[in-house]
C-alpha cells in the first residue's frame, strides 16, 4: 500500500468507536472462516429451503409452479397479452428501444457509463475496463478494491455486475413472447452463477451491490417466469443463489460510520430476499431485519424537511427509489409502512420540486455515480419528473404533478395501470414561492417575480455530509448555482469519477470546483482519501430576508479556521435581473483570494477593465466586480497544471468549460463584491 492508503485508514480507524472496530473486526474474522468452504460448491437444498420436505425434484416443481401463480407487483394484474399489446399501442417506440436495447444484451454489448463494452463469447465478470485486467478469483477478503493498483475500474465491474440488464432481457419476452431474449438470459444467469461462487471474486466485495442484485433477479424472474427456460432446477439455482446473497448482506452490513445509502440499499435487498421468496429458511429473518433497518435509517438519513444528509441530489433521487420499492414490497406482504417514513418521501419530493425548474434542471449537487436502483427504460431523460409522477401519485398533490413527467414506463410498472386515470386526474398546481427554505438540509432556493425572465437561484448554507464520513459530500459552502430560462447558467462541476483518478477525484469535490471562494488554493473541508474528509467547514446562515422587491441572503463558514481566516457571503437578489454578491475575508495576515464563477459551455468575451459577458442562445451573464484590493480577472477552460475549467455532466465523463476566476493577494480584510446581471436576446452561440 501507498503512504497516502495507510494515512486514510488510520484517518478511518480515528473516527470509529470501539463498538465499531470490534464489529469489524469480528466480522472479518467470520468472515476469513469462509474459506474453508469449497470454491464454487452448491449445498443441498434442505440447507436453504424452509420445508425440507420439498428438497427433491418433484419438491421443486411444487415451488416453481407456487411461485409462477404468485403476482408480486402491481402490472401483473394484466396478463401477458394484455401488457405487450399495451406497449404496442400506448408506448411503440418505448417497446421499439426495449428490443434494442434486448438485442445488444444478446450480442454481449452493454454501454457501461461513457463505454461500450463487447465480449466475443462469453462475459468475463470479473472485467476491468480501465486496465484491461481480470481481477482475480479470490475470497472476498482478499480483494482490498480500494487499493488504487487493484482494481481502479471497480465502479465498472459492479456497474455490469449488477445484472440490471436481466430486467432488459425478461421485459423483451415479455413484450414479444420471444424466448430467445430467456434463453440468453439464462444462459448468462446460469454464467454468471458459475464465474462468480459466493463468496469468492470482486463481485462479493460490496454488500450494496449484493444487495441490488437481489432486486434485479426479482425482477428479470418475474417478467420471464413462464418461460420454458425457467424450470424447477434453475429456480432451485436462483432460490439458492438468493440465499446466499441475503446472507451475505446480513453478515456485512454496513453499520456505523460507513451508514449511509449503502445500508438502506442493503435493507432493501433483505426486505426482497424476506418478501418475495418466502420459500426460504432464513426468509422471515431476513424481512424483520431489512424492514427494521429501513425504517430506523430513514429518520437518521434524511433531514425532517426532505433533505438527504448526504447532501447530494442525486443520491436523494436514490434513496427516495429505495423508499417506493421498499413500499411496494411491504404492501405486497402487509408490512405496516410507518407514518414518518411517509412524510420524509412527501418532504423529498418537495425538496425535489423546489430544485427543478425545468424536467433535465436539478442542479447535481454533491456526488452523482450514474446508476440506478432498478432499470425499467430506456428512456431515462427525466428521471426527477419521473420521481415527482410517483409522488404525485402517492400523496395527489397537485404541485408535484406541475413539474412531473407525463404518465410513462416507469409509472406502469411501479403502480400497475389501473392507476393511470388516477393519475391524469391530478390537476396540476404551480407554486410562486420567490424563496424556499430547507432550514435543517441548508438550501435556499430563489425565483423571479412573475413576468420576469425565469431564473432559479440555489444557496448552499449546509453541512458537508452525512455524520463523521461525508462520504458523498463536496466542499461547496456558499456556493451559488443558477439557472435561467431552464438553462444551467452557473453550474456545479460535477463528479467526473469516483477511484479511477486520485487528482481528479479530488478536484470535482473541491472548493476549486464550485462557485464560492478560494483562499491560498486549499479547499474549506480538507481531503483525506477518495470518500473521507478531515477538518470540515461548518456554515452558518446568519441572516435570511424576503419582500417582493428583495431578498438578502448572509451566511458564514469556518473552513478557513486554521488559517485564522473566516468567509462570509452576502447575496442581494432584486427578483428580476440583478444579483449582487459579497464576499467578506476577515483575519489576519496575506492571503490569495479567489472567487470562482463555472459557467455551463458557452461564447464569453472578458474585457481589459474585467467585465465578463457569457452567452446563451436567449439570455447573456455580465459580470462585473470591484474591491478595495486590486482585482486580477481570468477566464480559464480546460486546464490540467492545476485543473481547472472542467465540468462533469454525467459520471466518467468530463468536458470543458468557461470559469471566471476574480482574484486579489493582499493583507485582510478584503470585500469583494460581484453584480450578475441578466439579459434576455437571443445570441449566437
Amino acid at each position: 500500500m501507498t503512504a497516502n492508503e495507510y494515512k486514510i485508514i488510520w484517518h478511518r480507524l480515528k473516527i470509529m468507536t470501539p463498538g465499531e472496530v470490534w464489529y469489524r473486526f469480528s466480522r472479518n474474522i467470520k468472515a476469513r472462516a469462509q474459506k474453508s468452504r469449497k470454491n464454487g460448491s452448491r449445498r443441498q437444498w434442505r440447507d436453504f429451503l424452509r420445508d425440507p420436505d420439498l428438497a427433491s425434484l418433484d419438491g421443486a416443481i411444487h415451488l416453481l409452479e407456487d411461485m409462477q401463480g404468485r403476482s408480486v407487483f402491481p402490472w401483473q394484474k394484466l396478463s401477458t397479452d394484455e401488457i405487450s399489446r399495451l406497449f404496442r399501442d400506448q408506448w411503440p417506440n418505448v417497446r421499439t428501444a426495449a428490443i434494442h436495447a434486448a438485442d445488444d444484451l444478446c450480442a454481449h454489448r452493454f454501454r457501461i457509463f461513457n463505454r461500450q463494452l463487447s465480449f466475443n463469447g462469453r462475459i468475463d465478470w470479473h472485467y476491468d475496463v480501465l486496465t484491461d485486467k481480470r481481477i482475480p478469483l479470490k475470497h472476498w477478503t482478499d480483494l482490498p478494491y480500494w487499493q488504487s493498483d487493484l482494481a481502479p475500474g471497480v465502479k465498472y465491474i459492479w456497474e455490469l455486475n449488477r445484472l440490471q440488464h436481466f430486467v432488459v432481457l425478461a421485459k423483451a419476452f415479455l413484450l414479444t413472447s420471444e424466448e430467445k431474449y430467456v434463453e440468453e438470459l439464462h444462459a448468462q444467469w446460469q454464467d454468471w452463477l458459475e464465474q462468480n461462487p459466493s463468496p469468492f471474486g470482486i463481485n462479493w466485495t460490496s454488500p450494496l451491490e449484493s444487495a441490488l442484485r437481489i432486486i434485479s433477479f426479482t425482477w428479470g424472474l418475474q417478467m420471464c417466469k413462464n418461460s420454458h427456460y425457467i424450470t424447477a432446477e434453475f429456480y432451485m439455482h436462483i432460490l439458492q443463489s438468493i440465499s446466499e446473497h441475503a446472507e451475505h448482506v446480513a453478515g456485512n452490513l454496513s453499520y456505523f460510520s460507513s451508514a449511509n445509502n449503502h445500508l438502506l440499499g442493503e435493507a432493501l435487498g433483505l426486505i426482497y430476499a424476506g418478501c418475495y421468496y418466502p420459500e426460504l429458511k432464513a426468509a422471515g429473518k431476513w424481512r424483520e431485519l431489512g424492514f427494521s433497518i429501513f425504517f430506523d435509517q430513514i429518520a437518521k438519513q434524511v433531514f425532517a424537511d426532505g433533505v438527504l444528509k448526504e447532501q447530494t441530489t442525486y443520491y436523494q433521487r436514490y434513496v427516495f427509489d429505495f423508499c417506493l420499492l421498499a413500499m411496494i414490497a411491504a404492501d405486497y406482504c402487509d408490512e405496516k409502512m410507518p407514518g414518518e417514513l411517509l412524510k420524509r418521501m412527501e418532504k423529498m419530493a418537495e425538496f425535489v420540486r423546489a430544485l427543478m425548474m425545468e424536467p433535465a434542471d436539478v442542479p447535481e449537487i454533491g456526488d452523482a455515480d450514474g446508476g440506478e436502483t432498478l432499470h425499467l427504460s430506456e428512456n431515462n431523460a427525466n428521471p426527477y419528473g419521473v420521481l415527482l409522477a410517483e409522488a404525485a401519485l402517492l400523496f395527489n398533490r397537485g404541485d408535484f404533478k406541475a413539474k412531473a413527467a407525463p404518465w410513462c414506463e416507469q409509472l406502469f410498472w411501479l403502480f400497475g395501470e389501473e392507476v393511470q386515470e388516477r393519475y391524469e386526474a391530478i390537476i396540476p398546481e404551480n407554486n410562486t414561492s420567490l424563496v424556499e427554505k430547507f432550514d435543517k438540509g441548508g438550501y435556499i432556493i430563489l425565483r423571479t417575480r412573475a413576468g420576469a425572465l425565469p431564473q432559479r437561484a440555489v444557496f448552499d448554507v449546509g453541512p458537508l455530509g452525512l455524520d463523521a464520513m461525508s462520504s458523498h459530500g463536496h466542499a461547496d459552502a456558499l456556493s451559488l448555482i443558477l439557472s435561467v430560462n431552464g438553462v444551467p447558467a452557473l453550474i456545479d462541476s460535477g463528479t467526473y469519477t469516483y477511484r479511477g483518478n486520485r487528482k481528479w477525484r479530488d478536484y470535482f469535490r473541491s472548493t476549486r470546483a464550485h462557485n464560492t471562494l478560494v483562499i491560498d488554493g486549499i479547499s474549506q473541508s480538507e481531503m483525506v482519501g477518495p470518500f473521507q474528509w478531515g477538518r470540515r467547514a461548518q456554515t452558518r446562515l446568519l441572516s435570511c430576508s424576503v419582500t417582493p422587491q428583495r431578498s438578502r441572503l448572509v451566511a458564514q463558514h469556518d473552513g478557513y479556521r486554521h488559517k485564522g481566516v473566516m468567509h462570509t457571503r452576502q447575496i442581494l437578489f432584486n427578483h428580476v435581473d440583478r444579483w449582487t454578491v459579497e464576499d467578506i475575508i476577515e483575519g489576519n495576515g496575506r492571503h490569495t483570494i479567489e472567487v470562482l464563477w463555472h459557467l455551463t459551455p458557452c461564447r464569453y468575451d472578458l474585457t481589459q477593465d474585467g467585465r465578463a459577458v457569457f452567452y446563451f442562445p436567449q439570455f447573456s451573464l455580465t459580470f462585473t466586480s470591484h474591491s478595495q484590493k486590486t482585482l486580477h480577472h481570468e477566464i480559464i477552460s480546460s486546464e490540467t497544471k492545476p485543473i481547472q475549467g472542467w465540468f462533469s455532466p454525467e459520471f466518467a465523463v468530463k468536458k470543458k468549460n468557461p470559469v471566471l476566476t476574480i482574484s486579489t493577494t493582499a493583507m485582510l480584510p478584503v470585500h469583494i463584491f460581484t453584480e450578475i446581471v441578466v439579459e434576455e436576446g437571443d445570441h449566437l452561440i
